[in-house]
């Protein structure tokens, strides 16, 4: 099986695995095989490119995910804010603001007021009270949006410490 196809599969082990050889390949040569991934038309190589690129470079995996906040699927949408929750990186508000507000894809939108929560200050305020008032949507775990975007608003307004009652 090609480190392609090893990148792109479901077992964790065979993942991983192919990580690791993809680190050891000059960086040259393994930013090739991620950038040829990354505009596959199939979700599993630009989902793995993505993964791939992290590992090689973290600076052009974020360039990556900024892109792949735009991508067609909604699955991709949603790997690439999870990659900014997942790093730690805050430098992607205003895409995931937009994402928030005008998605059609319900997972995309709870990801998207995951993050804002964990990133965002009182500017995506207005953004997770226009969800919190009218997204009836659910993620994947039947929680519902609007109760998502409001722990995310208590995220940002409640000091460290204090609990609001």
């Amino acid at each position: 099986m090609t480190l392609k196809l090893r990148l792109c599969s479901e077992d964790p082990d065979v993942f991983e695995e192919a990580l690791g050889e993809l680190r050891a390949l000059p960086v040259v040569e393994a930013l090739g095989i991620v950038e040829e991934m990354a505009i596959r038309p199939d979700e599993a190589s630009r989902w793995s490119a993505l993964d791939g690129m992290a590992v090689i470079s973290p600076e052009k995996a974020r360039n990556l995910a900024i892109k792949f906040l735009a991508d067609d699927d909604p699955t991709i949408r949603t790997h690439a804010t999870y990659h900014f929750l997942a790093t730690g990186d805050g430098g992607a508000i205003p895409q995931v603001s937009d994402l928030l507000l005008k998605d059609p894809d319900e997972i995309v939108r709870a990801m998207a007021a995951t993050y804002l929560g964990a990133f965002g200050d009182e500017s995506v305020l207005p953004a997770l009270m226009t969800a919190v008032e009218h997204d009836m949507g659910g993620d994947h775990q039947g929680k519902a949006i609007s109760g998502i975007a409001r722990e995310s608003i208590e995220q940002i307004i409640t000091p460290a410490g204090k609990i609001l009652k």
